[in-house]
């Protein structure tokens, strides 16, 4: 679902701040994963391309987050993950 423009340039069907919020942290998730970074320079990649391309952040945020079911999991990606859930709880004790 990309995001679509009303005439006077703003995102059609603009996200409330709660659900902007959620989408932003999404996309920062999948690029923390993706590129091994923290929290801190995930979004400073978001923000920058933001810039960039003159796209607001959660315009931005909410495209890369509906492109990611697209993309793909690999299965030794999977497969790390659903061990890591498996014995997570086991960790911090």
């Amino acid at each position: 679902m990309r995001v679509s423009y009303d005439a006077d340039g703003t995102a059609a069907g603009d996200l409330d701040p709660v659900a902007a919020r959620a989408v932003i942290e999404q996309a920062k998730g999948a690029v923390m994963l993706v590129y091994g970074l923290d929290a801190e320079q995930a979004f400073a990649i978001l923000r920058v391309r933001s810039q960039e391309t003159n796209t607001k952040l959660r315009v931005l945020a909410a495209n890369v987050a509906a492109e990611l079911p697209s993309i793909g999991v690999t299965g030794e990606l999977r497969s790390r993950v659903d061990r890591l859930l498996s014995t997570a709880h086991e960790q911090s004790r």
